[in-house]
């Protein structure tokens, strides 16, 4: 996206250049037209002196030199247009720059976000190995504890054997 607003950032720079050049032409045609014109007059002196006579010949004069202003302000038209498009290219400029920083700005914040996330999947990982060695000391203690169960169970039943061979052998003490 940066790309495309930098592309369409040269691109108004390229549009402001070519208004100016323009400009610049509008304004040569402009001092062109103001010489055609001065020649037409001079022109029309001509020739009222020579052909005095010829009322055709004049209205073509008339009629160039209202052409002439027609395209003076046409000419003067035209450079307020460009004035107004380079105005607007200058103002898309400085909102593509804005647009691009602050596109800049968010790749930061989501880089940022990034890293706060693996930060918290290692955290989570890390739990969760601390969990399964709580599990397996767990296992480990039920597995001691039965065990001893099982030891103090047999030890139990050879506590009831060694107390039926002493109450036998205190019997049999008793009747000799």
């Amino acid at each position: 996206m940066t790309d495309a607003l930098k592309a369409v950032s040269s691109s108004s720079d390229n549009l402001q250049s070519a208004a100016g050049g323009l400009a610049a032409n509008a304004e040569e045609t402009a001092r062109q037209s103001c010489a055609v014109a001065a020649a037409s007059e001079q022109s029309a002196t001509n020739v009222q002196t020579v052909a005095a006579s010829t009322e055709e010949l004049s209205a073509a004069v008339q009629e160039i030199g209202q052409q002439i202003d027609a395209v003076q302000v046409a000419s003067e038209q035209s450079v307020g247009t460009i004035a107004e498009i380079t105005s607007v290219i200058e103002q898309i400029n400085s909102i593509t720059t804005a647009v691009a920083a602050s596109v800049e700005e968010q790749d930061a914040a989501l880089r940022e976000i990034s890293v706060n996330i693996q930060y918290a999947a290692n955290g989570t990982q890390e739990v969760s190995a601390n969990i399964a060695g709580v599990n397996d000391a767990a296992a480990e203690t039920g597995n001691t504890s039965s065990v001893v169960l099982g030891s103090a169970q047999d030890l139990s039943a050879q506590a009831e054997q060694l107390r039926s061979q002493v109450d036998a052998f205190f019997k049999e003490i008793a009747a000799a």
